[in-house]
């Protein structure tokens, strides 16, 4: 193990430590970014692979201001509130004891919110007329399923299942309604399983964990341990269903592992962490056609429908200085520097970074059932900063405003 995987690892051990105390917020962001960085960066250390390289001093650099132009904004957020007034855990979740929930207005978002992606998933089925796990390539034909403007609609299945679950945590009684919801959430988990997209899934759970620790008393190691556990067992499932054995067997030498052929099954998950930032350093050292906006604002773009109009006017390499073609996903900031090399990650982390330190400050100060959601949001951004741009993704960002406003209309006539 080099000296730089054991400092890594070190500093997500002390980490870890300090959530032991008990007014510690495991939720906090600089804290919960330092950790997750700090494990990856560990793991990565391990060169498990012989795809691995020994970074450059200047990969090193790129990836070191990126991570602390985003600290940084944290920073000065954290300043700004020095020794303001903000609410403890304990007392958020007092505060959403006393909360009257209208169960009404609650049902109304789960089932319009339901139709609108029942109505979108079969829509679509019948102009593809497949389901990607019945084909004999699942892995590239959920890249195929789609239908413009039905295809964002899908993607608001975490939204459906998350406020179907808040009614389950909230609400008293209501058996019958409680049994339609467990349907809805029963049909929408199940079909949105079919099309095997695991990303989109992760919204779900990390919403929830967000909404027990800070919205209820419910929130126990053995709660975070089930919801994990639960979470791993359906992402590896999910990974099964899109693989097979030899897939696996495939990958494992592709990656060429260091590691025994008994131990194959951990490929994927190393290389699916690893990887992201491998390519992330091979590629900062070598790229320089900025971009200037393009893949940071593709959102807009897509939005916009000029998305596929630049891409066809200009020639935009997909996936630059990758090191294999298997491993194509880099870390979230490498968008950032492709259109605005340097620059890009010294500004938009920065950005990033005071956006989820204030709204993270305005729910300790504001807390309700709205500003936790929101927060949710951004935890889940911290959480895969490692891993893929998605603020800049239509169907992500689309997420967000819907958790934004529904959850706003929920507590738009109480005041906490």
């Amino acid at each position: 193990m080099s000296i730089i995987a054991i400092v890594f690892f070190s500093i997500a051990l002390l980490l870890a430590l300090s959530y032991l105390r008990s007014q510690s917020d495991i939720f906090s962001p600089a804290r919960l970014f330092i950790f997750i960085w700090a494990v990856i960066i560990g793991l990565t250390e391990l060169k498990l692979s012989w795809l691995q390289k020994e970074w450059e001093l200047y990969s090193w650099a790129m990836l070191l201001i990126s991570l602390s132009a985003m600290l940084l904004g944290m920073f000065a957020v954290y300043v700004i509130n020095f020794n303001k007034p903000i609410n403890s855990v304990n007392s958020i979740k007092n505060v959403l004891d006393n909360f009257d929930f209208d169960s009404k207005r609650l049902l109304q978002v789960v089932v319009y919110l339901f139709l609108a992606y029942i109505v979108s998933y079969i829509v679509i089925y019948s102009a593809v007329g497949f389901i990607p796990l019945f084909t004999n390539d699942p892995n590239t034909a959920r890249t195929k399923w789609s239908l413009f403007g039905f295809g964002l609609i899908i993607h608001c299945a975490p939204a459906v299942i998350y406020f179907a679950l808040l009614y389950y945590l909230f609400i008293k009684k209501k058996k019958a309604t409680k049994l339609l919801l467990a349907i809805i959430i029963l049909i929408t988990l199940s079909s949105f399983i079919l099309l095997l997209q695991r990303f989109t899934l992760v919204i779900t759970i990390v919403l929830l964990l967000v909404m027990l620790y800070y919205g209820t008393r419910k929130f126990k190691g053995s709660y975070l341990l089930g919801i994990s556990s639960a979470f791993v067992l359906l992402i590896y499932s999910i990974s099964t269903i899109r693989t097979s054995e030899f897939f696996i067997l495939y990958l494992y030498k592709e990656a060429k592992m260091k590691y025994n052929r008994s131990l194959a099954f951990l490929t994927e998950p190393y290389m699916y962490v690893s990887m992201n930032l491998e390519n992330f350093a091979n590629s900062v050292k070598q790229y320089d056609s900025f971009t200037y906006g393009y893949f940071t604002f593709d959102f807009i773009l897509a939005l916009a429908g000029l998305k596929h109009t630049i891409a066809k006017s200009y020639y935009f390499e997909q996936f630059p200085f990758i090191v294999n073609k298997s491993f194509n996903t880099y870390t979230m900031f490498f968008v950032y520097y492709r259109d605005f090399g340097v620059w890009g990650l010294l500004l938009f982390p920065f950005a990033i970074g005071f956006a989820i330190s204030s709204i993270y400050y305005w729910m300790r100060k504001n807390p309700s059932l709205h500003s936790i959601s929101v927060y949710g949001m951004c935890v889940f951004v911290i959480m895969f900063t490692f891993f893929i741009p998605m603020l800049s993704w239509l169907h992500f960002v689309m997420n967000i405003v819907i958790i934004y406003f529904l959850s706003k209309y929920l507590v738009a006539q109480h005041k906490l």
